[in-house]
């Protein structure tokens, strides 16, 4: 139906033929998608190829390592403080490492070696 002179005429019928509301409904469910996987990939690609990230990780596995040598490296501690307080303090300890490590023998001793035979 032409239009009078003078007053314009509204369509609200769709631009567009064969599509619908829910066509429409479906791809913009589908392009939320596409959105949601491109900056899913677009922010994994920022953290592991940015040098920063892959430096933190890396100090933050050094951190860990060195914390537990850092136990490990007290546990020795503690236990080589009770060894010298030991040696300090116990005269028959002290001659024990003495004669074992050192070799020594006291005076009047007479040291056997016992050598085994080659096959």
């Amino acid at each position: 139906m032409p239009a009078k002179a003078g007053t314009q005429s509204m369509s609200w019928a769709p631009v567009f033929t064969g599509v619908t509301s829910t066509n429409f409904r479906r791809n913009d469910g589908m392009k939320k998608r596409w959105i949601t996987g491109l900056a899913l990939i677009g922010g994994a690609l920022y953290l592991f190829a940015n040098a920063g990230f892959r430096d933190l990780v890396s100090r933050t596995r050094e951190q860990r390592r060195l914390g537990r040598v850092l136990i490990q490296l007290r546990d020795d501690h503690e236990t080589l403080t009770r060894e010298w307080a030991r040696i300090q303090q116990d005269r028959s300890y002290t001659e024990y490492l003495i004669r074992k490590n050192l070799g020594y023998v006291k005076k009047g001793e007479v040291e056997y070696q016992i050598l085994k035979k080659e096959k």
